[in-house]
């Protein structure tokens, strides 16, 4: 990849992410709503202020016939709150130096472009000594990028290549908290390359420099770019981002892949791991087990009825209704709406920090576990709605724990006590730290960090076992029929193999024989 300096030459550039740059002098690139024939758009706003080559003092502007603009941005730049505390702190960051007076310039003062690109040099706001140098909106050709712009692109750079990235790390067969690591890695870079680039003009900086004595309104030759200035491949990529018109981002997609593989390059170590595989595999013993269970529930009258009369069924049953007591009222109700939060790379789970103040150098002591409509959706599943999906669940497993028990000659004392096992098994594994975390409730932190962000976790394997994994996918999502008799099976199978493998390994065993033999006949 090739450098873009001021006259216009290419020096050889240190990083080659093998993707084609989109061209800046392509028509089909410069399309914005309400500009045609070189008109400026409708509502759009001007300084008023001229620019000046570096070379010369003044240049006849050009006409240049822009296509029609399609009707709509296709990708929109995100405009409501920032719930991730990770990206809410960076994009804080990001628009405090931009918004700050460090960065500002007088409306009326003569830019310098340099070469052909929407980038310019101005005198900075007095009192600062020096000049600016900051994007120009591409299609105004004389008016510097707002800070407002600059922030809704940065936003939409942070909240796209984080996605994008933890899409990736979740191929990745490497453990959770390094995902944290390299999130906090990525922002950073993206800071150094926008404000401090070690071979290349910066998109935001400033120059001290001694000016020679002209017009008020200019500032001198020594402000003039050097012969040296020269932008890499990144920031070139960046340019293209932040000079677009906010209300038409058509180069974004484009870019973030182009960036992220860029910050990939420089950190290869991390992205060289195996690929992960998407599900842990069973054993055939289990799934033969899994299978016996499954066609239980089929032939199951009763567990048809499940969607209509759990509750009943629950609420009136002395073995089970303790169970769904102690849930309900172990079951965290604390307001969250608004809080900031991290999730879960892999779950439809996410901590809560409702003790965190933006701005403060204190970081979060604790935080709440809830579950979620999705993985990375902020939509949180009510209490409410969980006591109803919890019972139901409770109601399943317990269905199928009876057509399980009635082929054995256990009398009814053992078998409540089971089915009460069960049932009371299930409700602390959500609403206890039964193996490391709870799904649902309050827990400290170590340094702020999410317990799957947190490297002090790392000897503790799995932070939830297969049967919770299992629990929060189906507190999560919509309860079908398939799903319900699914989970019941595994759940099931999951608790015998734990507690009464032995007994379950026969009963299964010999119950399948029998049903294999019944139907071959």
């Amino acid at each position: 990849m090739s450098e873009k300096t001021q006259d216009g030459s290419a020096t050889q550039g240190p990083i080659n992410i093998g993707k084609p740059m989109v061209s800046r002098n392509d028509p089909e690139n410069h399309i914005i709503p309400g500009q045609v024939s070189g008109r400026r758009p409708k509502n759009s706003q001007s300084d008023g202020i001229n620019i000046t080559s570096a070379r010369k003092k003044t240049q006849k502007r050009k006409t240049i016939s822009y296509p029609l603009p399609v009707e709509y941005d296709r990708n929109p730049l995100p405009t409501q709150h920032i719930y991730s505390l990770l990206l809410k702190k960076s994009f804080d960051k990001f628009r405090n130096k931009v918004e700050s007076n460090a960065f500002g310039a007088p409306r009326q003062a003569v830019k310098h472009r340099f070469s052909d690109l929407p980038y310019a040099m101005t005198k900075r706001s007095k009192p600062l000594s020096g000049v600016v140098m900051r994007p120009l909106r591409r299609h105004s050709h004389n008016s510097l990028q707002t800070p407002a712009a600059m922030t809704m692109f940065y936003r939409y750079l942070l909240e796209s290549i984080y996605k994008l990235h933890q899409d990736q790390l979740n191929d990745l067969d490497v453990p959770l908290w390094i995902h944290r690591v390299q999130h906090q890695k990525l922002v950073d870079w993206l800071d150094v390359q926008f404000f401090t680039p070690a071979d290349s003009l910066p998109l935001m900086g400033f120059r001290e420099i001694v000016e020679v004595k002209r017009r008020s309104d200019e500032i001198g030759h020594a402000a003039h770019w050097r012969p040296d200035d020269k932008f890499g491949t990144i920031q070139l990529k960046l340019l293209d981002l932040f000079s677009q018109d906010r209300s038409f981002n058509h180069l974004g997609p484009v870019i973030i892949p182009e960036l992220l593989d860029a910050f990939k390059t420089q950190h290869e170590a991390v992205y060289t791991a195996p690929r992960r595989a998407s599900e842990v595999p069973m054993s055939l013993d289990f799934q033969q087990k899994n299978k016996f269970l499954l066609d239980l529930a089929k032939k199951s009258e009763d567990f048809g009825q499940l969607l209509t009369k759990q509750r009943k069924h629950v609420n009136s049953d002395p073995v089970l209704s303790p169970s769904c007591v102690y849930f309900t009222s172990k079951c965290d109700k604390t307001p969250l709406s608004n809080d900031y939060l991290e999730f879960h790379p892999r779950l439809p789970l996410a901590i809560y920090f409702p003790d965190h103040t933006l701005g403060s150098d204190q970081k979060p002591l604790y935080g709440i576990l809830r579950v979620i409509k999705q993985q990375g959706d902020k939509t949180m599943i009510p209490s409410y709605r969980l006591d109803p999906k919890f019972k139901r669940l409770i109601a399943a497993v317990d269905c199928l724990h009876l057509e399980v028990l009635e082929l054995s000659e256990m009398d009814e004392a053992e078998r409540d006590k089971r089915r009460e096992s069960i049932s009371r098994w299930l409700a602390r594994n959500v609403v206890d730290e039964y193996s490391v975390l709870p799904i649902i409730g309050k827990i400290a932190l170590n340094d702020g960090l999410a317990p799957w962000e947190d490297p002090s976790y790392a000897g503790a394997g799995e932070l939830y076992t297969p049967i919770q994994s299992r629990l929060i996918k189906h507190l999560s999502g919509m309860e079908e029929f398939a799903n319900l008799q699914e989970t019941s099976a595994f759940i099931l199978n999951t608790w015998y193999q734990d507690h009464h493998s032995t007994w379950f390994d026969s009963l299964a065993g010999i119950k399948s024989i029998k049903t294999d033999q019944a139907n071959q006949q």
